[in-house]
Formats: C-alpha cells, structure tokens, sequence
C-alpha cells in the first residue's frame, strides 16, 4: 500500500548519498553506483572477475554528468516506489536476469528492490539512463 501511495501521489528524491544497482546472469556480475560529487553526479561501472578461486570487484566506466540530471532520472524511474519491491522467479522460469537496488536519498531514507526476472516499473529506463551517461 506504501507504494503505491508513492507511485499515485509523487514523493519525489531531492539528494542522493548513493546509489547502488547489481544486475547478474548466468556468466555475468555487473554493478553501477551513483554518486554525487559536488555539482556532479559520478556514474561508475563495475564487473566482477574471478581469478585463481578469488572474486574481485574491478572498474570497466566512470563517467560524469549534472547532479540535478543524475536525481532527475531517479525521479522520472520513480525510484522511491521501488521500495520493498521484492520480484520472485517467476514459475517454469529456469534462467535470467537478477537484479539488487540499494540507494541511500534524501539523508535518511533507504530505498531496497530486488527481483529473479521480476522488475518494478521503470527498471529498464534507469539502466538504459545509466549506459546512456556511461
């Protein structure tokens, strides 16, 4: 119901601490931060490789842009009604995509999501915004 309450009436991030997406699949551990850095917002892309029996978190893209456009596009995914999402597999689904969401906005407030080839609303928008930045 909190929601979407949050979906129908607005509820809208104006800072972000930071932003965290993981999205994996069968060969593949990808994570994109967001982070503000004074009037910029810091896109960074990790992949995660595995080497003599150890992961190891390396950086694959950093790129910048305005602070004001890196909330916007939380806004325009609306981000803040992600909270709580939890997307199971759905059945007879033996493969795909997962994905975690972790973002600290707004000084106190966390946002979590995550989902086995179950999305909320907007998921393809942030990260078709996040790799048009990067």
């Amino acid at each position: 119901m909190r929601n979407i309450f949050k979906m129908m009436f607005g509820g809208k991030i104006e800072s972000f601490e930071k932003v965290t997406l993981c999205v994996s699949g069968m060969r593949y551990v990808s994570e994109y931060e967001i982070t503000p850095s004074g009037d910029k917002a810091v896109f960074s892309e990790y992949c995660f490789t595995y080497r003599d029996g150890k992961r190891s978190r390396e950086l694959k893209n950093r790129a910048f842009c305005d602070l004001a456009a890196a909330t916007e596009l939380l806004n325009k995914c609306r981000l803040i009604a992600w909270d709580g999402f939890d997307g199971k597999r759905p059945p007879g689904v033996l493969d795909g995509i997962d994905f975690s969401l972790k973002a600290n906005v707004d000084g106190s407030k966390t946002i979590c999501a995550n989902g086995s080839q179950n999305f909320p609303r907007h998921f393809r928008d942030l990260v078709d915004g996040i790799h048009k930045v990067s």
